[in-house]
């Protein structure tokens, strides 16, 4: 339930609320979190927002990075790097 909530939300919502959305306090979601997926869900949420820039990219080679950086919600190309 809460992984298809990161996934869909693009990690736009803060990790607090992806523990009270599992009915736990921060500590204990994110040690089962990381006992089950292998990473902290911070680190998750960076991997899943570098992957969508390196799909968009693979979409369209043609948009440059930094107009990519942003639509991903980087601060800007060098955030992103």
């Amino acid at each position: 339930m809460v992984s298809n909530a990161i996934l869909r939300s693009n990690c736009s919502v803060p990790i607090e609320q992806y523990a009270a959305m599992a009915k736990m306090s921060l500590r204990n979601f994110e040690r089962k979190f990381r006992k089950q997926v292998g990473t902290s869900p911070k680190t998750f949420c960076r991997l899943l927002r570098f992957n969508r820039a390196i799909q968009l990219k693979l979409m369209s080679p043609e948009k440059c990075w930094t107009s990519i950086a942003l639509d991903c919600v980087y601060y800007e190309q060098m955030h992103m790097i």
